[in-house]
């Protein structure tokens, strides 16, 4: 039985402003999806609370891996933020991740409300480190660290000034509530290719606002999309997987108009077919942008 938590109670909590924090770290609903953000007495540097949103596909559990990236990075750098002068705004790119699964709740009726918990563990004026929990009904589901590249707003304007297109919020639901289509190119028993379909500037709103980029943890999704076809392409059938370790390594922020090639191949698979690695490349052009190692447990 693994340990469970106290949750903290409303009077053990001191509200952040998360409007603050959102201009704080450059991203906006609806990426930014925390119904509350508040600090408590104790190691932990913020506390978060959200609901899961992104369709899980044959991912087992309450939530996506994917989308479980996002809300943990996002908290990981509002962790960091908390030290920057009030007013200023600063980017955090996340460029490596590590996703560990320590509880495989077997089932859930109505998706629970989730908490996460961040601290920054290393800090320096160009990078920070950052450890996430998301913990379950006070349970500790998933660990993620994420190393990030610190960029002042005059830095990051000045580097991807080709980027900017100055938008306005206009959409009344989330286009993070539903898969983007994927054109599959080539698939064999081995490894697969597939292309995004009309990604575009909508998919990715609230992120970077103004500077509209493939943000990671879509990119990561659009891996898991892949990786699960290969899956069910093996198989022979719909095949239900969890995640327990992932390796992510994000080297390019891609404009949100261009397309993105996704592919996956197994690199090991256990007598039993029960256990595999696959390694997961998203690519622009002849660029890989992002890469993932994966320990999959087939259901």
């Amino acid at each position: 039985m693994s340990q469970v938590f106290q949750i903290p109670t409303q009077k053990d909590r001191t509200a952040v402003n998360m409007a603050q924090m959102a201009t704080s770290i450059a991203v906006q609903r609806p990426y930014f999806a925390f119904d509350s953000l508040y600090k408590v007495s104790g190691e932990w540097d913020i506390w978060g609370d959200f609901k899961p949103e992104q369709p899980l596909g044959s991912e087992l559990g309450p939530l996506a891996t994917a989308e479980a990236g996002r809300h943990l990075a996002i908290l990981g750098s509002c962790a960091a933020a908390l030290a920057q002068v009030e007013g200023e705004r600063v980017y955090y790119l996340a460029s490596r991740a590590h996703w560990d699964l320590r509880y495989n709740p077997m089932r859930f009726g109505q998706t629970p409300l989730m908490t996460a918990r961040a601290r920054i563990v290393e800090r320096s004026r160009k990078r920070v480190l950052a450890r996430t929990e998301l913990l379950i009904e006070g349970q500790l589901y998933a660990e993620l660290s994420v190393d990030y590249q610190v960029l002042s707003e005059k830095t990051f304007q000045k580097l991807f000034s080709n980027h900017l297109v100055p938008t306005t919020s206009s959409s009344v639901s989330s286009p993070y509530a539903e898969a983007f289509p994927l054109s599959v190119l080539t698939l064999s028993e081995q490894e697969i290719t597939a292309e995004s379909v009309g990604f575009s500037a909508a998919r990715c709103e609230g992120h970077f606002p103004d500077y509209p980029t493939w943000p990671v943890a879509v990119v990561m999704y659009g891996l898991s999309q892949v990786m699960s076809r290969l899956l069910d392409h093996k198989v022979g059938r719909v095949t239900p997987f969890r995640l327990l370790h992932v390796t992510l390594a994000a080297d390019e922020l891609v404009s949100a108009d261009k397309q993105l090639l996704f592919s996956a191949c197994f690199s090991s698979v256990s007598t039993d077919g029960k256990l595999c690695d696959v390694v997961c490349n998203a690519a622009y052009g002849d660029r890989v942008i992002a890469t993932t190692q994966a320990k999959v447990a087939i259901e």
